[in-house]
């Protein structure tokens, strides 16, 4: 009976040593050899440089047409040009009266609208790209929220050819209604060699760029680590009072989990990006985003939108 107890101790423990890897397994970790994070974290220079990213659905601009691979209708290109380039254009606001936005921080909802506005001095920005980030700790509850989140998108706004002309938005008359729904699941999430990638940055000209309004860039918890994809909206922003929404972007969206959300550290952030076909920055450059703010810095200038839907 001593032996078996024995017996029966040591594969108890066993057991107990493969379920912890299991659960090791699984934990989120900061991503290692990220392209962009090697070249920006590591070198401090995050400027004058392109990275292509898989997108949840089919792009409308690819990144290099000119290869005509099929790969690159699932790609999109962010290139940043300096320290601070590009993030007084574009921002997220509750509402396209507010063009200049602002920080939003919703709790406990899982369904609401922002509008992306543009006040830059071209007057328009030829398409813009949602990068939406899914983060949660490492219970069993947030690694549920993080994998089992659906997040439909439904927006609406005005898209037009881009003109091949420096700094030359649409003309009168050229913008055309457009609609654009996506769900995105955890299956879009962004992979790389080494499987998930998890980040608490997101992709900008300066490194250590924060996901959300306030947050501490200090943090790598999983709590803090986020999946990320990108969705293409097909759409611009020319601002014209004569226009719908003034020629805004509005965003609708709703959180389904068939389990519920269940753990208080679930976050899903939400950034965008515009691309313009031809500026004095150059031809086909994802480069305009939203300004954030790190815990340690003033909210003025910056917006964003983060739901905690617990």
């Amino acid at each position: 009976m001593e032996k078996q107890t024995q017996m029966n101790r040591m594969w108890w423990i066993a057991s107990a040593i493969v379920l912890l890897f299991v659960a090791l397994a699984v934990v989120p970790v900061a991503a290692a050899g990220n392209e962009w994070s090697d070249h920006c974290r590591y070198s401090g220079i995050c400027w004058n440089y392109t990275v292509v990213h898989d997108t949840a659905n089919l792009v409308r601009f690819p990144p290099f047409p000119s290869i005509g691979s099929p790969d690159n209708d699932y790609a999109v290109n962010f290139t940043m040009i300096n320290g601070t380039g590009g993030m007084n254009a574009v921002h997220i606001s509750n509402s396209y009266s507010s063009p200049y936005g602002q920080c939003n921080a919703i709790t406990g909802e899982t369904e609401g609208e922002f509008f992306i506005t543009d006040t830059g001095g071209r007057g328009y920005q030829d398409n813009i790209i949602l990068l939406i980030g899914v983060a949660s700790d490492d219970s069993e509850d947030g690694w549920s929220d993080r994998m089992n989140t659906e997040i439909n998108i439904d927006a609406a706004g005005y898209s037009w050819t881009p003109h091949n002309v420096v700094n030359e938005g649409p003309s009168p008359g050229e913008p055309v209604w457009t609609t654009t729904d996506v769900t995105v699941t955890s299956a879009d999430y962004a992979t790389d060699a080494e499987g998930g990638v998890y980040q608490n940055w997101k992709f900008a000209p300066n490194p250590n760029f924060p996901w959300y309004c306030g947050q501490n860039p200090s943090l790598t918890t999983p709590a803090y680590l986020f999946n990320w994809t990108a969705v293409d909206l097909k759409m611009g922003l020319v601002p014209n009072t004569s226009l719908t929404n003034n020629g805004m972007i509005k965003v609708n969206y709703t959180l389904n989990n068939n389990n519920g959300f269940n753990s208080e550290n679930t976050k899903i952030a939400f950034n965008v990006y515009a691309y313009n076909r031809y500026t004095s920055q150059g031809w086909n450059q994802t480069l305009w985003l939203n300004r954030v703010n790190t815990s340690a810095e003033s909210e003025t200038g910056c917006s964003g939108w983060l739901v905690s839907p617990y």
